[in-house]
């Protein structure tokens, strides 16, 4: 009974609960998957290969930030800059000409970053699987 809820499971191309568990917890070799499966040696490593890149998918998206939070935290770093370059000019405007340009450079850098970490977001989001 189990062989053939097995087989049932891999036919259905949406359906890696079954054998992402015989893969990983028997250790099985891809003979080993087949002898008991009765699926070609083919179909099981692009079955295998396909659970190998949903791992590294759940990985990296695991690893990624939501978009709405790298904005807030640059718009943080954005508005302290700001903060800090007004301070700055209110305080002394003949020796704090070179800090200030120095600080706009920052703020210019900083709306890149932003703009490069939400457009490579997109390309990811894009790049997943629905």
């Amino acid at each position: 009974m189990e062989s053939e809820s097995v087989e049932e499971a891999i036919c259905d191309p949406g359906n890696y609960a079954v054998l992402k568990p015989l893969a990983q917890a028997d250790k099985m070799g891809v003979t080993e998957l087949q002898d008991r499966t009765g699926i070609s040696e083919h179909r099981l490593n692009c079955k295998l290969q396909d659970l190998d890149k949903m791992g590294i998918i759940d990985e990296k998206r695991d690893n990624l930030k939501p978009s709405y939070i790298l904005e807030d935290q640059h718009r943080q770093k954005l508005s302290d800059l700001k903060e800090e370059i007004l301070g700055e000019s209110e305080q002394d405007e003949s020796g704090k000409a070179v800090d200030r340009k120095h600080l706009l450079e920052e703020l210019s850098n900083l709306r890149k970053d932003l703009s490069e970490s939400l457009k490579d977001e997109e390309l990811d989001r894009r790049k997943r699987p629905s």
